[in-house]
């Protein structure tokens, strides 16, 4: 009998809790950037990344992070102002504007979460956008000379849309760009790693593993996959290093003490082994290969 197979691969969130990396401040801080690059790739997508890294500033007076903020207390005064213009169509891309910022404050304003920039978060406050986007084309649309200007812009749209889907039909290719986007992200580069593991190409996910680790010490789900490739490899110490790293790192995923049982079970060490599966199970009481291999090590020391 053998205890049970390695966790999966480690991918997720690079901390278990936004306020570990963000303060209330720091977060409503960069917030004002981001809405405005939300802007800028809703008008041409340029710049598109599953992954974005924003990082808490060094200084709240730094001038990327004050201007960004005027430029948004300009958009919500003119907002709020022609609401209640008398002119109907000026009311209506002010109601754009409200709809656009309305609904992207739950993720865009003093509620720190993980990642302070998402495009996924658009989805909602893109109608806004893309109405006021419509009915500009509306109004260009009876002018010749700026027909030729709407008619490139909705033209580049198209072709950016096409390149991008390109990047959606191999996980490599996906990653990659992350990683081109930002190289200093620790889990686009163990995602990418992932990949490669996953095809076989064990020497680059292990120098991506490497990288992710490099750029964020803290990050346990690359420790995890280290040892998994040296397991791959029949190399149980170096193995067992990393995984070891992985459990000081976040000692409360359960995963991670089933994989360093199971070294400690294969070293015949069935009062350690034991210790990390019983703290698996506790940690996760559902957690069945944390009860399977509990019951062989406690087989293998006889405690039937």
């Amino acid at each position: 009998l053998q205890p049970a197979a390695l966790a999966d691969l480690a991918g997720g969130d690079r901390e278990t809790n936004a306020y570990a990396r963000w303060t209330t401040l720091s977060y409503l801080s960069v917030e004002p950037s981001v809405i405005l690059r939300y802007l800028s790739l809703l008008t041409f997508p340029s710049g598109l990344c599953v992954d974005h890294v924003v990082d808490p500033p060094r200084s709240i007076l730094a001038a990327g992070i004050w201007a960004p903020a005027l430029a948004l207390a300009f958009l919500t005064g003119w907002t709020l102002k022609t609401l209640r213009h008398p002119d109907g169509a000026r009311r209506t891309f002010a109601f754009c504007a409200a709809w656009f910022l309305i609904t992207l404050s739950p993720t865009s304003s003093i509620l720190p979460i993980l990642d302070a920039m998402a495009e996924r978060r658009l989805y909602l406050p893109g109608f806004g956008f893309h109405l006021a986007l419509a009915l500009a084309y509306f109004r260009i649309f009876r002018f010749k000379p700026l027909l030729l200007c709407g008619a490139m812009h909705l033209g580049a749209l198209g072709v950016a849309t096409l390149a991008r889907n390109q990047v959606y039909q191999d996980p490599l290719v996906f990653w990659q760009a992350a990683v081109g986007s930002y190289p200093r992200n620790a889990r686009a580069q163990n995602n990418l790693a992932n990949v490669f593991y996953e095809r076989g190409n064990m020497d680059d996910a292990l120098r991506h593993y490497l990288l992710a680790v490099a750029i964020d010490p803290a990050y346990a789900g690359s420790y995890t996959n280290l040892g998994n490739i040296y397991i791959s490899r029949g190399d149980d110490a170096s193995a067992f290093s990393w995984y070891k790293k992985a459990v000081d790192t976040n000692p409360t995923i359960a995963g991670l003490h089933v994989n360093l049982g199971n070294i400690y079970y294969r070293r015949g060490e069935a009062d350690r082994a034991l210790a990390q599966f019983r703290q698996a199970a506790g940690l996760d009481p559902n957690y069945a290969e944390a009860r399977y291999s509990t019951g062989l090590a406690l087989e293998a020391k006889k405690d039937l």
